[in-house]
């Protein structure tokens, strides 16, 4: 029989120090005996670390206190008493401040009685909030242990200094002027005249040593509740020593046996025993009266040993082991490895390949990974016949089960049994088609990374999927591997695929942009169909068609365009009756030039009419994973589902047409004719000759630019039908730079922003004369002709760059993005359309308008205005009322009744727009939903467009109604996780991002970081910047004046000679120097005299050395800050260096317009608000420079989070507890494991399990999404 174990809900957890009785009352006996093994029988000794009623450490071995076995025994705590007491080494700080600030004979806190009754009632306001009260606790500490003299019983107190885990108290060090001084002094003058050999020792008397015990009394006496509040202290202060030990169960530490029948046992067992002899050996001495001097050796090591079973980092010159602490932190600790995550059962991982057959929603498992993996499903009257079969089947035969469970056992299903089904049964099936898994490629960096998709059953070995559900797991196939996730109830199974299917997916959180869509071989494919020139013949056409849409049942409709000589149809109708989309749009392909028309030969404009394409090719643009493609505008338009099926028909489409029309790449693609190559070689000397001229900054450029030449060369001369030019022109694949490089020229290589370096005397390699291109890193080769050994070499150094900035990358933005999540994961939209991290409201409404960016174009509702308007169009000329009763959402439907019924009051026929009461005056849910978002920006946008368009009133019903229809739409649905949205759309992009410093364009040689380095600055709000820049706007006239006003002047700028003597440096200055710097005051201010007509200035060296000298050159007499120079361009003032709030109050500057990239400056000068817009515009910019498009509202929203205290708080464990509301378990979870544990311990904190940390910790619903709301059942109703 299987015991029944009955779930029960955390609701809150409370941290506490246990006591010598509480240890006591928990342990089950007295761990006296250091022996593992009795000698007798090799059986756990008894009343050792490994006695059997601490719970069995082997498998085989039996419990002596609940009779279970290893695997059922929950463990069971014994105690070692310690013969003397110990500090505790996580509490050891805490130990510190404490004697610091009590004193050291009464115990009494070192605070005038008054003091402590203010800062009782300052700690009262702030309880509940953590930080608060610790900033009181902190005060309190500094100002008890400045105290000399106890308020209480009058006696000295010192400083009580910390050296290893010994404290000491300078009671003897008095401060230089303390009257009490000469008071000693006087003492011990007259044991001086008879003891003359201590007057060395006068000023130099020992600091008293406070034992263990007399820590523990002075902490045992601490006097009442008032003090311990003041000290942070919620438990017994003498709890803070050891003086019992808890000895955790023998589970917790097993035994691994060896071969030859001995075992390895664990660290804590050792150390366990270790202690135990230790405190038998002091009793011992204790007991035979020995000398202090061998009894304080074993106390060191007994605490030494504490120290270490606890926190092997306590003793950094001990060996390493496996300590409690070190058993709870890190990523393979307790909290990171098996409570925030852990290993999971019915789930499944091998390798991954292509099958553009499969639906994109599916996913194929191979057969014997679904017989392996279950589903439960309880047997019922109308399932029961065929899971009969399915059991007789067993687990051999497919489909299949495996067990079936009956209420007092599990039974194995083998192959042609006969068990008897019976009602209320639960029998364990294979996994079959159709049902629902979860697909899921590490590593895990946004939601897209882990979907649901519907099972395909599929012989061979490895999961199969569409290719154009790769990019949002970044997958290809060259050998990764992904994992599959098989959901066991009804419940997971319908929320995994409502929220987590592919089909409500298909778009990117980060900024909208569809990202399940048509990828390589699919575009190329739409590329050659929609060609001009591509025709099928009716048997082609029926064929495609059917392989395209394999589910079809219907007569073929499409018209076909040639009828004579022979019936021919386009490949744009065959694309367009393969689509099935309903869509109208035109949209600028990838060669749209200036001036395209219909009758252009390179089709460079898309145009579609209700799903038929009337002109332009099929390129990225329109079929791929862009912003503003068909499948963008359609998802807007017709949904998810006609989406997925329009993906599918491409992929079967493409991939049976490249295959029977061919599709390959040779040499011969890549191979450059004499006449082009003539071309290319014109274009390679004409830049070399260029770069000769140029300075050396600009040689890259040239260089670089040769490649691009040759490229274009390259895209002009080659066929039409060349494969790498066709790829590159659809943009499946490739770009300029591949082709040229392919056929032309590899180009200039770069390493560290530079040209190859020379570091070998002046060369860069022994095998060239001079300072050439080719000695430079020109590679003048193409891949198809080969490199020379010397371009070889150089071109390996450019790629192992790369390599190395990949690999440290991608360690510093994967933690960048684990602490983004950490503190984004609790911030979500409440059902009030707020946004909270728990309690606290972060923003008063999603990005400001309450929008979801997956539901919008270009982040805003204005793009949908044009299709708005064509659908009104389309339905006020139709008279029928069935389509709008059938193509329209019934939303529409409601909305535009309204809209009739209050036309009257809202419209304004003079003006010809609709009035801003249309919110209020909408009725029933939808006006109420409206109304809650009231946006009026929106209507201000609907009157100009239908102004501008000169609509009808029919038309402008039908368009105001649609366009409110999407505004109600595209709200973000309440209880979304936007915090760990925000954390993904940011931490996610930085892997494309670089590590690089870049050159500042338009400047001689100002460089800004960017990139991972200064999105790491940004989010942990770095108080010091690598590159501060000002950028100085000037008013009208004072362009020319600026620079000279906050340009730095220093004593090197200014003098003519240096002359040094013995003790100074004497600095000679001619009076034009100064005149031309307008700066007589200043150098007078600094003590220089002028002298027939030469100013002078001395300054005093401590050491006649050069670097005094230098110092003293860079002695400012003239600037603004710390600006280290200023760069002027023909627009703009660029200050290096901080110093914003003196360069606002210069005279000609444009403070409205001048800003720094420095975030705590501008936090500092113009307040969080401005600091708030810095994050937002300088994160804005970073991962603008790398062409990442990441949704402003998730930056906001970053910004918003890292502002609200109302103080800049950076995204790191200091920012996290800064920004309170963080529980214990969350900041454990976190970093610093044991400080938070001990700490909690120390304060009592208490923490409700509502966090999201917290509830995945304690294996519960975290309350967010789905858990943000209780269900409540009505028990009456019947």
């Amino acid at each position: 029989m299987q015991k029944e174990y009955i779930p029960r809900e955390i609701s809150r957890i409370k941290f506490e120090i246990l006591t010598e009785r509480e240890i006591r009352n928990m342990s089950v006996l007295a761990v006296t005996s250091r022996d593992l093994y009795s000698s007798e029988n090799k059986a756990p000794a008894t009343t050792g670390p490994l006695d059997l009623r601490l719970g069995p450490s082997t498998k085989d071995a039996t419990c002596s206190t609940c009779g279970e076995k290893m695997a059922e025994c929950v463990g069971h705590f014994g105690h070692i008493d310690l013969a003397l007491p110990v500090y505790h080494p996580g509490l050891l700080k805490n130990t510190h401040k404490i004697l610091q600030s009590v004193c050291k004979q009464c115990s009494a806190l070192l605070l005038p009685d008054e003091t402590q009754a203010q800062l009782l009632i300052k700690l009262k306001a702030r309880k509940g909030n953590r930080t608060l009260e610790q900033r009181v606790i902190k005060k309190v500490f500094d100002e008890a242990k400045k105290a000399v003299e106890c308020f209480q019983c009058s006696s000295i107190n010192g400083a009580v200094r910390k050296t290893g885990f010994k404290f000491f108290h300078r009671v003897h060090r008095l401060k230089k002027h303390d009257a009490q001084k000469e008071i000693e002094r006087s003492l011990y003058s007259a044991s001086v005249k008879d003891n003359p050999e201590i007057t060395n020792w006068i000023n130099n008397a020992p600091d008293e040593y406070i034992s263990p015990v007399t820590a523990q009394s002075i902490l045992r006496n601490i006097p009442n509740d008032i003090t311990r509040s003041l000290l942070g202290l919620s438990c017994d202060p003498a709890s803070l020593m050891l003086t019992c030990l808890p000895v955790p169960p023998g589970t917790i530490r097993p035994s691994v046996m060896a071969l030859d029948s001995s075992s390895n046992e664990d660290d804590l067992t050792i150390k366990l025993s270790e202690i135990s002899y230790t405190s038998q050996l002091i009793r011992d001495e204790i007991a035979k009266g020995a000398y202090m001097h061998g009894l304080s050796e074993n106390w060191d090591l007994l605490q030494s040993q504490c120290a270490q079973l606890i926190s092997s980092d306590s003793r950094p010159d001990a060996a390493k082991i496996r300590s409690l602490v070190q058993r709870l932190k890190g990523k393979h600790g307790r909290f990171r490895g098996n409570l925030s995550g852990k290993r999971v059962e019915f789930s499944g991982r091998t390798v991954i390949s292509p099958d553009p057959n499969l639906s994109v929603e599916q996913v194929g498992i191979p057969e014997e990974m679904a017989k392996t993996l279950t589903v439960p499903v309880p047997v019922t009257e109308g399932n029961m016949k065929a899971l009969r079969k399915l059991a007789q089947n067993g687990c051999t035969l497919y489909p299949g089960a495996n067990y079936l469970l009956k209420q007092d056992r599990r039974i194995f299903l083998r192959e042609n049994n006969t068990i008897n089904l019976e009602e209320g049964d639960i029998l364990e099936r294979h996994m079959q088609d159709s049902d629902v898994v979860l697909f899921n490629r590490q590593p895990s960096l946004h939601r897209l990374s882990i979907m649901a998709h519907k099972v395909k059953v599929l012989p061979g070995r490895t999961l199969r999927f569409n290719e154009c559900v790769c990019s949002p797991y970044n997958a290809d196939f060259d050998g990764d591997e992904m994992n599959i996730h098989l959901p066991q109830t009804v419940e997971a199974r319908v929320e995994a695929l409502e929220l987590m299917g592919v089909k409500n997916n298909l778009a990117v959180p980060r900024n909208g942009q569809p990202l399940v869509a048509a990828t390589q071989d699919f575009i190329t494919g739409s590329y050659l169909i929609t060609k001009k020139s591509t025709f099928f013949t009716k048997k082609q056409f029926g064929q495609l068609i059917v392989y395209a849409l394999p589910k079809h049942t219907g007569r073929m409709t499409a018209k076909p365009t040639i009828l004579r000589p022979s019936v021919l149809y386009t490949g744009k109708t065959l694309f367009s009756q393969a689509l099935n989309l309903s869509v109208s749009m035109e949209i600028r392909t990838r060669n749209f030039t200036p001036g395209t028309t219909f009758s252009s030969v390179n089709e460079g404009l898309f145009v579609m009419r209700d799903g038929e394409i009337l002109f332009g090719r099929a390129d990225k643009r329109i079929v791929g994973a862009e912003e503003g493609t068909i499948f963008h505008y359609e998802l807007r338009e017709g949904g998810p589902s006609v989406v997925v099926s329009a993906l599918d028909a491409i992929a079967r489409l493409c991939s049976r047409y490249l295959g029977e029309a061919g599709f390959s790449i040779g040499l011969d693609d890549v191979f450059a004719k004499p006449k082009l190559q003539k071309l290319i070689t014109q274009a390679v000397d004409g830049c070399e000759i260029e770069a000769a001229s140029k300075p050396a900054e600009s040689t890259i450029a040239v260089l670089s630019r040769a490649r691009e030449d040759a490229g274009k060369h390259c895209i002009q001369h080659l066929s039409q039908h060349n494969s790498p030019v066709i790829m590159q022109a659809c943009g499946s694949k490739g770009s300029l730079i591949n082709v040229s490089q392919m056929v032309a020229c590899v180009g200039q290589q770069v390493v560290g922003g530079q040209r190859i370096s020379r570091d070998f005397g002046d060369r860069t390699l022994p095998h060239f004369m001079g300072d050439t291109n080719a000695s430079r890193g020109f590679v003048r080769s193409s891949f198809c002709a080969g490199l020379l050994p010397t371009e070889f070499f150089f071109h390996a150094v450019s790629g192992r760059e790369g390599l190395v900035d990949t690999a440290v990358k991608t360690a510093e933005t994967g933690y960048m993005q684990r602490r983004l999540m950490k503190v984004l994961e609790g911030v979500y939209v409440a059902y009030d359309g707020t946004v909270r991290r728990g309690q606290q409201i972060i923003q008063m409404q999603f990005g400001d308008d309450g929008l979801d960016p997956v539901l919008l174009q270009k982040g805003t509702l204005t793009t949908d205005m044009p299709s708005a308007h064509y659908w009104a169009l389309k339905v006020s000329n139709n008279s029928g009322v069935n389509i709008f009763a059938e193509n329209v959402h019934p939303s529409v439907v409601l909305i535009y009744d309204a809209i009739k019924s209050i036309w009257k009051s809202v419209y304004n026929p003079h003006t010809d727009t609709i009035m801003p009461d249309i919110w209020e005056l909408l009725n029933g849910s939808v006006g109420y939903l409206l109304f809650r978002h009231e946006n009026m920006h929106l209507i201000e946008l609907i009157n100009a467009y239908t102004k501008d368009h000169q609509m009808n009133i029919s038309v402008k019903q039908l368009f105001i109604c649609k366009m409110l229809f999407q505004a109600l739409k595209s709200q973000i649905e309440y209880g979304t996780a936007v915090g760990a949205l925000a954390a993904q759309s940011i931490g996610e992009p930085g892997t494309q991002m670089t590590l690089k410093t870049f050159h500042l364009a338009g400047t001689s040689g100002a460089s800004i970081t960017l990139g991972v380095p200064r999105l790491k600055e940004i989010i942990n709000a770095s108080t010091s910047i690598s590159t501060p820049l000002i950028k100085i706007s000037a008013e009208p006239g004072h362009f020319s004046e600026i620079p000279g006003r906050v340009q730095p002047v220093v004593i090197g700028d200014l003098a003519e000679s240096v002359s040094v003597n013995k003790i100074s440096a004497v600095f000679r200055i001619p009076e034009g120097q100064v005149a031309r710097h307008k700066i007589e005051k200043e150098i007078k201010g600094i003590g220089a005299y002028k002298k027939d007509g030469v100013y002078y200035w001395e300054a005093p060296l401590e050491k006649s050395v050069p670097s005094e000298i230098d110092k003293l050159l860079k002695t400012k007499v003239k600037g603004v800050g710390s600006i280290s120079r200023v760069i002027t361009t023909d627009s703009e003032i660029i200050a290096e260096g901080t110093g914003l709030l003196e360069i606002l109050g210069t005279e000609g500057v444009n403070s409205s317009e001048t800003s720094t990239n420095n975030i705590y400056e501008t936090y500092k000068t113009l307040g969080i608000e401005a600091a708030r817009e810095s994050i937002v515009k300088e994160i804005q910019y970073t991962i603008g420079r790398h062409g990442i498009s990441v949704d402003a509202r998730h930056i906001g929203l970053l910004a918003d989070v890292m502002c609200f205290t109302g103080e800049v708080c950076g995204m790191t464990r200091f920012g996290l507890q800064k920004m309170g509301g963080s529980s214990v378990l969350t900041l454990a979870s976190f970093e610093q494991t044991g400080e938070h544990l001990f700490t909690a311990g120390y304060s009592g904190y208490e923490d409700m399990i509502n966090g999201v940390s917290e509830c995945i910790i304690s294996g519960q619903r975290i309350p967010i999404g789905t858990g943000s709301f209780k269900i409540l059942f009505d028990c009456e109703m019947k």
